[in-house]
């Protein structure tokens, strides 16, 4: 817990208490099977001790928090956070929270309906084969499923990949307990210009089925384009 004075951060800011959590449980763990106890060893007369214990802390501690292998505790984010603070995280760590405004990134790097950003908003096959593009889960599934107990695959390559885009959405967008801000590059209404057409761009997080209708076209009440 010294840690509370050497960084501020930790000591005067609310969200700082939640990341210093998560660095005590990684410290602890860290002692329970680490040859150093998660301790820094002074020994003049053994400098190599030091060093070693030093590099098993980094091991052990510092690198599995930089790389994000150490999970924040959920319910602390809720309990402790203030209300007027803008919590940014993917939607797999917002899951099991609410809030009253979530803004959902849906196509801040989509400007066009190009093949290169389909597994993001509309899944599709690579010309001429059953491999959906850039989903990995779905080819990685069949790539395995030969050699598991799994029983056999009855959906298509395609629906899964749409099926877990929509699971993943419908995560993020219930989120929200009272507004949904869904925000990118381009309008839904009106779409982008190429080669002197508008075209839209089919988006499961904008209102499309996979069958390419856009069922926001026909209107919503509650749904607000600014």
């Amino acid at each position: 817990y010294k840690l509370i004075t050497w960084i501020p951060y930790l000591q005067e800011n609310l969200e700082g208490l939640v990341f210093l959590e998560a660095v005590v449980r990684a410290i602890s763990q860290a002692a329970i099977f680490s040859y150093s106890e998660s301790k820094i060893t002074f020994d003049d007369e053994h400098p190599n001790y030091q060093t070693n214990s030093i590099k098993q802390i980094l091991k052990d501690i510092f690198i599995p928090i930089a790389l994000g292998s150490i999970d924040i505790e959920e319910s602390l984010i809720e309990e402790t956070l203030p209300p007027n603070m803008l919590n940014i995280m993917s939607i797999h760590q917002s899951k099991g929270l609410e809030f009253p405004l979530v803004i959902v990134d849906v196509g801040s790097d989509i400007r066009t309906d190009h093949w290169g950003n389909s597994h993001k908003r509309f899944p599709q096959y690579k010309n001429g084969t059953n491999q959906v593009i850039r989903i990995s889960s779905v080819n990685m599934e069949d790539e395995f499923h030969e050699y598991s107990n799994i029983a056999p695959v009855t959906r298509s390559n395609l629906d899964r990949a749409f099926d877990d885009l929509i699971r993943q959405y419908f995560v993020a967008f219930s989120r929200a307990e009272d507004v949904l801000l869904l925000v990118g590059l381009n309008s839904v209404k009106e779409g982008f210009e190429r080669s002197g057409r508008i075209k839209n761009i089919p988006n499961i997080s904008t209102g499309w089925d996979r069958r390419k209708n856009w069922n926001w076209e026909k209107g919503l009440n509650n749904l607000i384009q600014i």
